[in-house]
């Protein structure tokens, strides 16, 4: 049984998710080695999701990379380094994303784990 999560600590989760500094984002080693993913597949993943509480992420692609922000905050977002077709690093952050499907195959959402708690979002 997974504890609950209060409110303010879910905004603190989200919210470290979407932010660094630049200062963090230069100083961090690029450690990962990045896994090789078809931009097919990156293009399902691309789009708005929606934590509780009303938080909101967006998942954009460019140059064959994917990248998350907070919806609407206009932060610059943060490359998502794939580690394999469905699981990602935010080196910066030392968090991980996992995309989740449906029986079908479709993207219905993701779980963000960062220092042990995880949250999950659906896709809009």
């Amino acid at each position: 049984m997974k504890a609950r999560i209060s409110q303010f600590s879910v905004l603190f989760f989200v919210l470290s998710l979407f932010f660094s500094t630049t200062i963090q984002a230069q100083s961090s080693p690029k450690a990962t080695k990045s896994f090789k993913v078809s931009e097919k597949v990156l293009k399902t993943y691309v789009g708005s999701y929606s934590f509780d509480q009303g938080i909101g992420a967006e998942v954009t692609l460019k140059d064959g990379k994917l990248y998350g922000s907070q919806a609407g905050t206009g932060q610059p977002p943060m490359e998502l380094v794939a580690v394999s077709n469905t699981k990602f690093k935010i080196e910066e952050m030392g968090a991980e994303i996992v995309f989740t499907t449906n029986d079908k195959g479709a993207v219905i959402g993701l779980t963000f784990y960062q220092q042990g708690q995880e949250m999950s979002a659906v896709k809009d």
